[in-house]
């Protein structure tokens, strides 16, 4: 009968037992002392560590409850089992019977459980409260009371696995133990042997120094019961060659040397290194894993992976440089390091990283700029930029890596070998270029009109700008209004669309407003254009030649285009002048921007050797006022400004006497105007004819600035062509007070000004 009730399992105070047999009585009870473990469960009523009220007896109330506090789960799970506890009658009586407010249960574990294996924590020596760390418990040598030892790591606590399972008790129950020393993996017999522990076992150290070399001390090893130390089976000696897994055939190793880990990368390594290994230790890296990481053992120049992060690496001069993963993508660094069958982990690779990776664009330590390519490193020009700080790479990897013969330099068309995007990279922006009408125009900006391929991950490393268009480009923006691209940055905005056609503008693109961040509006753009130092006249679709001193007669404002933007406009060849034929066929004289009306005798008579009147169509003839008819007695001869002077030589144009412009015609019918010198070469060396009879005369040439005159100094970005503008002349005028036989100046260059 007694086995069929063994457990006592469904056998209530209050009433007989409803469960029997010896199999059904175990296999229900220990499954019931399961439940009661399961923090999630229903038995979470009685707190480790609270006061708990626990009554004496299950049928008398009367007979009161006991209040103590609950040091353990284990006790916690007996209380669910057995909720009642004995009272001082049951405990005098261990072995008989206590009076009618007595209760067994629980006396009754405690009594068997003493009589059969001992004192209860006996078994178990790792303990800790819900707080607390885990603390190992073992006999002070001095006294033989037990003192607790702080388990510092999951770890070590896995080592020392025979010695528990940990015990979860009340912390007033753990704070009754003394504190010693913390553990560590270093232990000891009362007869001073000593060991290391790990998974289990204990491993012979055959001295101290041996032990330092593991960065431990024999000094503070704790020492064990034979009971404890008995409990963790021997397991050999120790060596400092540790693998990532016990009894792998093959993979990662260590040395332990100097108290700190230092991973081998391969066989070739360690020959390089001059080291002979000892044979492999019976433990895996992981019981090491509170010593400090040392510089890996790994020959300079071998590529290999960081098994931690996939990345490709390469260790140059005892230093760690990681590979950009994308570059990595796109170049085999096979062929110009030495690869390596071994890996490195992060946390080894850490101890030696430079933290510089190797990226497409690198740079040099006096700042010469690479782009890496699969073929070797192309050298990019010493002006040009690329990117603001690319990383720097030491010379020792940098001439691994072959420098190819052809520099890169800016600005140039980029693609990247298989893509379908080409940009324009100028200083440290790249531009998508939409169209190949773009890619034609930008081709003849480029340094190199072919487009250069170079790996994606560079393209990728350069800060993206806008759209570029090329120079010369007809677009039209959100707001509608007709826009021409005027070199790489900037445009100007289109007077009308009867403007566009009178330049020959092809069909405009329509451009988002995030297609022109990079664009800035430089003004408006009517029929009068320059390019260079000519003007242009814009008619029927053609930009044609007319001289400075014929186009001042012009109406309308004169807009300055970058040679980039004249280069992609159509121009033709017929020299102009200041007589127009309308498209009714009347003859004008054009004078202060107006129209005059002469005869047709009258244009035989003083036309000249000017250039014969030009028709202009009904756009320009709107555009043009009309003024009142030249006076039929206006008989004045016109100056061509390219003829040769008829009158005596004028003296030579230097600083020291340097021709002043013509004054402009007056409105009197006795007098002409004088054209200003025109920019062909030939004016630049002759004074201003003088005028016929009938004409004012011209002023003379100064030998110095005149009163009214006065000085500028050049300054970054100027040309003769923007200076003009600046002070409303023209750039013949300016060469010939300057004395200057070209259209080049000089920074800093002091210029003589109307």
């Amino acid at each position: 009968y007694r086995y069929q009730i063994a457990m006592g399992f469904a056998c209530p105070d209050t009433g007989p037992c409803t469960t029997f047999g010896f199999f059904y009585q175990v296999y229900k009870a220990a499954g019931q002392f399961h439940w009661y473990g399961n923090p999630a469960g229903s038995f979470t009523y009685l707190k480790v560590g609270s006061n708990v009220n626990i009554s004496y007896q299950a049928n008398n109330s009367s007979c009161g409850k006991r209040n103590f506090l609950l040091k353990s789960q284990a006790t916690a799970a007996l209380y669910y089992y057995t909720p009642y506890t004995p009272n001082e009658a049951a405990l005098k009586n261990l072995y008989g019977s206590g009076d009618k407010c007595s209760a067994y249960g629980n006396r009754n574990f405690w009594r068997y459980y003493w009589d059969w294996f001992g004192s209860p924590i006996g078994g178990g020596f790792l303990l800790q409260s819900a707080t607390s760390d885990v603390f190992l418990i073992t006999p002070d040598p001095t006294s033989g009371a037990y003192v607790k030892h702080r388990v510092s790591d999951a770890s070590l606590a896995t080592a020392l696995a025979p010695l528990g399972p940990i015990g979860r008790i009340s912390q007033e129950y753990l704070d009754s133990f003394p504190t010693s020393t913390d553990m560590n993996r270093l232990v000891k017999s009362a007869t001073n042997s000593y060991f290391f522990v790990d998974g289990g076992r204990k491993y012979v150290l055959s001295s101290c120094d041996q032990a330092a070399t593991y960065g431990l001390s024999c000094a503070s090893a704790v020492q064990l019961s034979a009971y404890q130390l008995n409990a963790m089976p021997s397991s050999g000696t120790l060596s400092a060659l540790v693998p990532e897994v016990v009894k792998q055939a093959s993979g990662p190793s260590y040395l332990i040397s100097g108290g700190q880990i230092r991973e081998i990368l391969d066989s070739a390594s360690v020959a390089a290194a001059g080291i002979t290994l000892p044979s492999v230790a019976p433990v895996p890296i992981t019981a090491f894993s509170y010593l400090p990481w040392g510089a890996p053992i790994a020959k300079s120049g071998e590529l290999f992976k960081n098994r931690t992060n996939g990345n490709m690496a390469v260790i140059m001069g005892a230093k760690y440089y990681e590979i950009d993963p994308k570059t990595s993508e796109e170049m085999d660094f096979k062929q110009w390091f030495i690869e390596s069958s071994g890996t490195l982990r992060a946390d080894s690779a850490a101890t030696i990283n430079t933290g510089i990776a190797i990226q497409s664009i690198v740079q040099n330590a006096i700042g010469q700029r690479f782009v890496l390519t699969p073929m070797g490193r192309r050298a990019v020009s010493a002006d040009a930029a690329l990117m603001a700080q690319p990383n720097l790479l030491p010379d020792s990897v940098l001439s691994q890596i072959p420098l190819l013969p052809s520099d890169l330099k800016l600005p140039f068309l980029a693609k990247a070998p298989a893509g379908k995007n080409t940009y324009f990279v100028d200083g440290q922006i790249r531009r998508f270029v939409p169209t190949s009408a773009a890619a034609v125009k930008l081709s003849a900006v480029a340094a190199t009109p072919e487009v250069q391929e170079i790996p994606a991950s560079a393209i990728q490393l350069i800060e993206a700008g806008s759209t570029i268009y090329g120079p010369g480009t007809v677009l039209t923006d959100p707001a509608g209004r007709l826009l021409l691209t005027d070199g790489l940055s900037s445009y100007k905005i289109v007077a009308s669309p009867a403007i566009a056609a009178e330049l020959g503008l092809a069909k405009p693109t329509k451009a988002t407003k995030s297609d022109l961040l990079d664009y800035t509006s430089s003004g408006g753009l009517g029929y009068r254009v320059q390019c260079g130092a000519q003007q242009y006249l814009a008619i029927s679709g053609k930009l044609q030649p007319i001289a400075d001193a014929y186009a001042v007669a012009l109406p309308g404002k004169l807009a300055v285009l970058d040679e980039t933007t004249c280069a992609n406009l159509k121009r033709g060849s017929t020299q102009l002048g200041r007589f127009v034929l309308s498209p009714a066929k009347l003859i004008y004289l054009m004078s202060a921007g107006k129209r005059r009306l002469v005869t047709k005798a009258q244009y035989e008579a003083i036309r000249g050797t000017t250039p014969p009147a030009f028709k202009i169509d009904e756009t320009l003839a709107a555009l043009w006022p009309i003024g009142t008819p030249m006076p039929a007695s206006y008989s004045t001869v016109l100056v061509n400004p390219t003829d040769a002077p008829s009158t005596t030589p004028t003296p030579s144009v230097s600083p020291s006497a340097t021709a002043t412009s013509s004054p402009k015609p007056t409105a009197s019918p006795t007098a002409t105007t004088t054209p200003k010198p025109s920019s062909s070469p030939t004016a630049s060396a002759s004074a201003t004819p003088k005028p016929t009879a009938t004409a004012t005369a011209s002023p003379k040439p100064t030998a110095s600035p005149t009163a009214t005159s006065k000085t500028y100094t050049v300054v970054s970005g100027d040309t003769l062509t923007k200076i003009a503008l600046k002070f409303g002349t023209t750039v013949t005028v300016l060469k010939n007070l300057n004395g200057l036989t070209s259209d080049t100046i000089k920074l800093g260059q002091v210029l003589i000004v109307p």
